[in-house]
């Protein structure tokens, strides 16, 4: 393997708020990670534009499922998210943010699915 200098080994990151309006092609490059709310734009949507080109830092919603919802629901967006990004070689990273409102139960129920659906294989969604 070549060796990389400093330079090289530098890892992106790119965070999108809600937002496709940048040329989504300018903004994939090697190393990348991106931490789009897509949520807000749309999970699947946006794991069919970059899906196996970048690694997404998931961004499970929260703004209403988090704080607002019920923890099955917290449960499938943590499943969508995962369905979208971490079935290519691109990857994802699973990430929540926590705010003051969300209840525990659902904060449960992120890691709770967090560990059972975002461990490889993904055996799940082949059933």
């Amino acid at each position: 393997m070549a060796e990389m200098t400093s330079r090289e080994r530098v890892l992106a990151a790119i965070e999108f708020k809600g937002s496709d309006r940048c040329p989504i092609h300018h903004c994939i490059f090697a190393g990348a990670v991106w931490n789009p709310q897509h949520h807000c734009m749309g999970t699947k949507r946006i794991g069919d534009l970059v899906g196996g080109r970048v690694c997404i830092r998931t961004d499970i919603d929260r703004q209403w499922v988090t704080p607002f919802g019920t923890p099955e629901a917290v449960e499938n967006a943590v499943k969508e998210a995962i369905e979208a990004f971490g079935t290519f070689n691109g990857g994802a990273i699973l990430h929540g943010e926590i705010g003051p409102e969300a209840p525990f139960e659902n904060i449960k129920a992120m890691y709770d699915a967090f560990h059972k659906y975002g461990q490889y294989p993904l055996t799940w969604l082949e059933k």
